[in-house]
């Protein structure tokens, strides 16, 4: 829209002022305005400008013009403000294509403290039928994004325990493009590379959405790493070697003590070749028959469609589909074969065993494919000019086959051997072994059915009473069957829950509607919730909270939650699968083990409960600067927590002793790393940064008649709605409906500023987490484990105490750079006693993005128009190559835990080249 135009619009709707300097906090009391009741159209301007507008598709915002009368276009619900906003100039500087690659990027700032899971996506200020809906959303369609507390998930009916994203879209929008890229260490081995065709257009409040992409992986083999392996217990190697039967006994009298001894490889071995190889055993290198990394092919499939189904309702449908396999190699079977004294080539005066690699690469592997489907449906719309609902169903589909060759059958040989019809000692064809082959099948599918009703209950003196109302339903089944070492077995299990839960927000006091004014702005929340599962029972979850701004730059949150957790169906009834020649370390011997490791489902988890204490300072001590410090403290209690089996070391072996299996002389054979119940985890942290952005550099005027989409961008000036939504203060008009207003340009919500055309824009976040507890109980009666200090659960040693993460962006005329850095603490692990400490050191790691938009290049477009559109764009992930060091109490450094074990990429570099089509 042109400014013309824009003023032209702000005159007919009967008010119009010039805005003051962007600001993030609250804005000063005023007047309620008079709303018109909400519509598809009117309510979002979500899709579609004002009746008559018009507006270039990929051009920026300018100055701020104030219209009174509406909401901000795509603000959230409630009266809580975002602690962050990002305009358009500002996302450049992530360097991001898409949505996906903008939420990577972003999530240091959206990470919470209260879950890992990442964060609730709002597009519009409205809910999404899924991620799959907005993961390909073209990053020049976003018109700014904002980043919310996780309060603001309890509007929408989650949990707040996931922080709130919401991205705002320009109003009208039309893109095609297609990306290759290429990814690869530089230590070279492993080759990843991607194609990608995409399709985007929001055209008269009709959104389209559709992508294709394809990736594939290569293998990375241990023989491209420097990896160091400890010989095994019994000796393999493809010539092989003997030993006395049983093993550790002495060979022949002919060979001495010896109880090992290299196996000359020729068919009739001589008394004398064998005592020249007698205890000096050959050692078989198998690091070019085991993989690293495996080998992955993946095709996705994304499609939606969102338009207004009438005047008060919008629908949206969407449609996910992926088709991803692995395949990983296991090393080589190993194989012990028994030779009969004096017989078949054996010169030996009493039996011996022989141990032979077998040159099968095909008999140790793992072979994974997996096809998901999702569908998702959406609508939304108003009951009145207060209430707002949302009905939204989605069906999803995941099947898992899983192919696992365990090695060879050595009994049709050992009978051929025992014949003397094939000799041990010489070459062995692996015709005659059989191959053991495990096989899993699980399939995962399931519905949901889910309504959300929100809005006023009623109007208290400092404003309105907010509710928010849902019910649903939703079933779940997994069916998984496995063959173990020829044994099957075949599970079912299902899940019907129905839920409801409800949200009330309560201002108690309000500048803007001069109740206790003394107080600020503060208001209150409360929520409960009720889940009734099938295979589980009655699970509840009450919280409450309060948002309080005592004074203009200052906001101060608080929330707890006591919520009960169902484990998943695929952590009851997941099929079990044995991988054999699992690498792990071995506390109480100090060394690295080769074992059989069973993963799958364990059906006799039980619910746990989690108790999330958290309190949280937002600080903007200049309005007219983009610097904004946030501290976050959360406390959390988890009873009978879920856990994915952690790292072995000598607490967990002694609290879970049925879970590890030994043989007589204390070798490690096997362990089922099943998931289990910890009684009680509790974890305490703090977390304070602050995100600081400013536009740099002299402003030129004709620079904004540079291409589309660059800092002045060309073309007319599009009107957005920016800012914050109804600032800090509770009392403000109720959600979906007036008290906003028109901001033509992108500021406030964290912008210092617009950005004019010729300037650049940078920016900063540092944020530092410190733990003061982490703590487990496995069992009731056992020793409390302190992550902090000496024990683990995760194969990356203990918990750091200390984080930081940095984050810095730069852009202007279509050049840019992202940097992010993170520092870890080291940690160490009390191997118990007799048993090995290891110490792991600090990490640092550094990700390094450059870009060049080359339509912002508007001569090198003039002389050279394919470039029109073109993008360019190379990455170094882990630019310094950092790794994790890790040694132990012995001054060795176990296999499990060597660099290239931990990280085998190490650096790795990205170069991609992106073309708008039109």
């Amino acid at each position: 829209m042109t400014i013309a135009a824009a003023l032209l619009y702000a005159l007919a709707s009967g008010s119009i002022q010039t805005a003051p300097a962007p600001q993030t906090t609250a804005p000063a009391a005023q007047p309620t305005p008079q709303v018109t009741p909400p519509t598809a159209q009117n309510d979002a301007q979500d899709d579609a400008l004002p009746s008559g507008a018009s507006v270039d598709a990929n051009a920026d915002v300018v100055e701020d013009v104030v219209v009174d009368g509406q909401r901000l276009r795509g603000a959230v619900q409630g009266d809580i403000p975002p602690d962050l906003t990002l305009d358009a100039d500002q996302l450049r500087a992530y360097g991001a294509s898409n949505i996906a690659e903008l939420l990577t990027a972003l999530e240091p700032l959206t990470r919470s403290s209260r879950s890992s899971n990442g964060p609730i996506l709002l597009l519009n200020g409205r809910r999404t039928s899924g991620f799959q809906e907005i993961r390909n959303i073209p990053f020049e369609a976003i018109e700014r994004t904002e980043i919310l507390p996780e309060q603001v998930a309890l509007t929408y009916g989650y949990t707040a325990d996931q922080r709130v994203v919401n991205f705002v879209l320009k109003a009208t929008f039309r893109q095609a493009t297609a990306e290759i890229s290429n990814r690869a260490p530089t230590q070279g081995g492993r080759n990843s590379s991607e194609v990608e065709t995409g399709y985007f257009s929001i055209i008269d409040g009709t959104r389209i959405n559709a992508s294709l992409e394809r990736s594939r992986d290569s293998a990375l083999f241990e023989s491209e790493r420097d990896i160091t392996r400890e010989p095994g217990s019994q000796p393999f190697d493809l010539i092989g070697n003997i030993s006395g039967s049983p093993y550790g006994t002495q060979i022949d009298p002919a060979l001495g003590a010896a109880v090992v001894a290299a196996n000359p490889g020729v068919n009739n071995p001589t008394l004398a070749q064998f005592a020249a190889g007698a205890g000096a055993p050959r050692t078989g290198n198998l690091s070019d028959y085991r993989t690293l990394l495996p080998a992955g092919d993946t095709t996705t499939l994304n499609a939606s469609i969102s338009r207004d189904l009438n005047s008060t309702t919008k629908g949206t449908l969407s449609l996910n589909l992926v088709d991803a396999s692995t395949f990983a190699y296991g090393g080589l079977p190993g194989v012990t074969l028994t030779a009969p004294a004096g017989r078949n080539g054996s010169p030996f005066s009493r039996d011996v065993a022989v141990h032979r690699f077998i040159d099968d690469a095909g008999a140790l592997t793992r072979d994974t494919d997996t096809t998901t489907a999702n569908i998702g449906l959406l609508l939304d719309g108003f009951l009145n000019d207060t209430w707002r609902w949302t009905l939204s169903g989605a069906y999803d589909r995941v099947e898992t086959d899983t192919v696992t060759g365990r090695g060879l059958s050595a009994t049709a040989a050992q009978a051929a051997v025992t014949a003397g019809t094939l000799n041990p000692f010489g070459a062995l064809s692996p015709s005659s072994f059989t191959r053991l082959v495990d096989t899993a099948n699980s399939v995962a599918s399931g519905g949901n059915l889910e309504a959300v009703f929100m809005g006023n209950l009623l109007e208290a003196p400092a404003g309105g009473l907010y509710s928010t109302w849902k019910i649903g339903a939703d079933t779940r089944d997994l069916s998984s069957e496995s063959t173990l070492s020829g044994a099957y077995s075949q599970r079912d299990i299902g899940r019907d829950r129905t839920y409801a839960s409800v949200n009330f927000s309560l201002p108690i006091a309000s500048r803007r509607n001069e109740v206790l004014t003394a107080l600020g702005d503060l208001s209150i929340t409360a929520n409960a919730g009720y889940d009734e599962a099938s295979d589980i029972g009655g699970l509840v979850t009450l919280g409450a909270g309060a948002n309080w701004t005592p004074i203009e730059p200052l906001s101060l949150s608080f929330s707890y939650k006591n919520e009960d957790g169902a484990p998943t169906i695929q952590q009851l009834n997941d099929p079990t699968i044995s991988t054999p020649n699992s690498s792990v370390f071995d506390f109480r011997t100090g060394t690295t083990v080769q074992v059989t490791r069973v993963t799958g489902g364990n059906p006799n988890l039980n619910p746990s409960n989690s108790q999330v204490l958290t309190f949280g300072v937002n600080f903007q001590p200049w309005s007219e600067r983009d610097l904004r410090f946030s501290s976050n403290y959360t406390r959390t209690v988890v009873d009978d927590a879920v856990i994915a089996f952690p790292t072995i070391t000598a607490d967990l072996e002694a609290a879970l002793p049925e879970r590890f299996t030994r043989d007589a002389a204390g070798n490690l054979l096997a362990i089922d790393a099943r998931p289990l119940n910890f009684a009680r985890t509790e974890r305490a942290e703090l977390r304070t940064g602050f995100n600081f952005s400013r536009a740099f550099g002299a402003p030129n005027p004709a620079a904004a008649q540079g291409g589309p989409g660059g800092p002045g961008g060309g073309g007319p000036r599009m009107m957005v709605m920016g800012g914050p939504p109804h600032g800090g203060g509770a009392g403000g008009p109720p959600p979906g409906g007036g008290g906003g207003h028109f901001r033509m340009g992108g500021g406030g919500g964290g912008r210092g500023g617009g950005m004019q055309p010729g300037q650049g824009r940078f920016n900063l976040s540092i944020y530092h987490t410190v733990r003061f507890t982490d703590t487990v109980s496995i069992r009731p009666g056992l020793e409390e484990l302190d992550l902090l200090d000496g024990a683990a659960t995760g194969a990356r040693g203990g918990t750091a105490r200390n984080e930081v993460q940095l984050q810095a962006g730069v852009f202007r005329n279509g050049f840019g750079s992202f940097l992010n850095a993170n520092w870890s603490q080291g940690t160490r692990v009390d191997g118990g006693l007799g048993g090995s400490d290891l110490e792991f050191s600090d990490l640092t790691t550094v990700n390094l993005n450059v870009f060049a938009d080359l339509s912002q290049r508007t001569s090198w477009v003039e002389r050279y128009p394919i470039l029109k559109g073109a993008r360019i764009q190379f990455g170094i992930q882990n630019l310094f190559d950092s790794r994790v060091e890790v040694t132990s109490s012995t001054g060795t450094v176990p296999l499990n835990y060597q660099p290239d074990f931990l990280d085998p990429q190490g650096r790795v570099y990205r170069i991609s080249l992106r073309k708008i089509l039109f």
